[in-house]
């Protein structure tokens, strides 16, 4: 039972910080005027949202992500990795 609680506790400061640096890139993101570096942070913040689900067990643990879901996300990060 301790193992859960500690597993939880570190989920959802993972969660928090995931969340603190998505607000950033969308209020730095809302500076910004259209353009290549607009599409630029756009490209950036997708693929950081993408690499977290694709990373973190905790979306699989807990049910948020099945493993269909698992290999798209691959797929869409390695589509944008080519962008890049």
């Amino acid at each position: 039972m301790h193992f859960f609680n500690y597993q939880l506790v570190e989920d959802l400061g993972r969660a928090f910080s995931d969340r603190a640096i998505l607000h950033t890139f969308l209020d730095v993101e809302a500076t910004v005027s259209s353009g290549p570096l607009k599409s630029m942070l756009s490209l950036l913040r997708s693929m950081h949202v993408l690499i977290i689900l694709e990373e973190d067990a905790s979306f699989l643990r807990y049910g948020y992500l099945s493993p269909d879901n698992a290999a798209g996300i691959r797929k869409e990060v390695t589509i944008l990795c080519s962008e890049l």
